[in-house]
């Protein structure tokens, strides 16, 4: 496997899993980490990049 990348979650996305189960936290976590930990900028048939967005520069 290639080099491995940390994945750091924004607060705000960690305060709106509260409503979700201890459980489906783990599996959402996981999956995130799964899928976005050895190749964050391959395309899949789910994954597109993002197009630029003059409303969001830096995106």
């Amino acid at each position: 496997m290639g080099r491995r990348y940390s994945i750091e979650f924004a607060r705000a996305a960690l305060d709106q899993m509260v409503d979700f189960s201890t459980r489906v936290q783990n599996m959402i976590i996981d999956g995130i980490a799964k899928k976005l930990s050895y190749e964050p900028a391959s395309e899949t048939r789910n994954q597109k990049p993002l197009r630029p967005n003059q409303l969001a520069p830096g995106t």
